[in-house]
């Protein structure tokens, strides 16, 4: 009986040890925030297309999606521009001008977006990698970063966008006018990364599965900003880049740092992020009556 009762005291003591003196030791080095988030400058939107040569094929569906599902009305005021940023080198790849065409001729483009812009990361064969390592049961894209965090450095999107949208080409629509309900939730009050959490059918296992899906808004120009996404990169190299913003969040050593930005982080449903799981559109449009854009490869049905 002194056995148990003696253990029971040594883990109270250790528990009040590890509260009081390693937590507090380890408080020393928080990086405490050191700017404050800037005002908007009521810029354009820049939604951003990023593909790679498997991808054509989706951006083709969705284009053909927009004519049944318009991204706007006819008396849209925002402005926006779309940005359709190729993996590799854009010239070399689309040598015939095939897929220029095609986007430049787009009516419902034309019609809703201020400008149609293509680009090239130039990417070579080593920074261009997706894959999951089983030793460290992980995902690891540094693909996907060297095509997501540039883009946040480069000047003409730092000095002419407010937000940016990264739209995968496997993201689409199930409601009309999806173009001006995104740029309507860059209205109001400033943000950092506003997005899905995980539709997933599996079970929410770790912290992961509550990060804000890659295909999401983010503002663009924000030196505080620009340090969390300096700071996610370089802490988490090559993990997928949505994750590493996550953990980031999630991470000890930056708590207190990003307890001063937690409320920049916004879960919403204007997207839904259904990953490789399949999903019905009727589902989606009785239950989420907000939602205009879906992220997934599974989608069952197409009311058009």
């Amino acid at each position: 009986m002194k056995t148990v009762l003696y253990s029971v005291i040594l883990v109270i003591l250790l528990s009040l040890l590890h509260e009081h003196y390693f937590l507090n030791s380890w408080k020393v080095h928080v990086t405490y925030p050191e700017c404050i988030p800037l005002r908007k400058r009521n810029l354009p939107l820049l939604v951003v297309v990023p593909f790679t040569k498997k991808d054509w094929y989706y951006i083709e569906k969705n284009l053909r999606l927009y004519s049944s599902y318009s991204p706007c009305s006819t008396n849209f005021d925002g402005t926006v521009d779309i940005l359709f940023w190729f993996h590799r080198n854009w010239t070399e790849w689309d040598r015939n001008r095939t897929a220029l065409k095609v986007l430049f001729e787009s009516e419902q483009l034309k019609s809703c977006f201020r400008s149609v812009l293509v680009g090239s990361a130039n990417l070579k064969p080593n920074e261009d990698l997706y894959y999951y390592s089983f030793l460290k049961l992980s995902h690891y894209s540094p693909g996907t970063c060297n095509m997501f965090y540039p883009l946040f450095k480069k000047n003409f999107i730092r000095n002419g966008y407010d937000y940016l949208f990264i739209m995968e080409p496997d993201v689409s629509p199930i409601r009309s006018l999806w173009l001006e309900a995104v740029h309507n939730e860059t209205k109001g009050k400033v943000f950092y990364q506003k997005g899905s959490i995980a539709q997933y059918a599996k079970r929410i296992t770790t912290q992961h599965d509550y990060h804000i899906n890659g295909n999401a808004l983010y503002r663009i120009g924000d030196p505080c900003f620009d340090r969390i996404l300096e700071t996610a990169q370089k802490t988490y190299k090559d993990a997928p880049f949505d994750g590493a913003l996550h953990a980031l969040r999630m991470n000890k050593r930056y708590h207190a740092w990003m307890r001063y930005y937690s409320h920049l982080f916004i879960y919403s449903d204007f997207i839904l992020n259904f990953g490789d799981n399949t999903f019905s559109e009727q589902h989606i449009l009785d239950k989420w009556p907000n939602t205009f854009l879906v992220h997934g490869k599974g989608r069952l049905n197409t009311s058009s």
